[in-house]
């Protein structure tokens, strides 16, 4: 789940402030606002080589 990856990139201290941050409008993934906390991806190839982003300045790539 998004919530899940934003906390686990490191972007959060935790999964209930990741939760605070997506329905704030602070998360984007590849440019695009992320509204849907329990967004589920189906691999982890699904997003490799995507940007992650928190606020202005917190970014996270993905990559193999």
């Amino acid at each position: 789940k998004l919530f899940y990856l934003v906390a686990a990139a490191g972007l959060c201290k935790s999964s209930s402030d990741a939760r605070r941050q997506i329905q704030g409008g602070a998360v984007k993934l590849e440019g695009e606002k992320m509204s849907n906390v329990d967004l589920l991806f189906e691999s982890p190839e699904a997003l490799t080589g995507k940007v992650l982003q928190l606020g202005k300045s917190k970014f996270v790539r993905f990559v193999p």
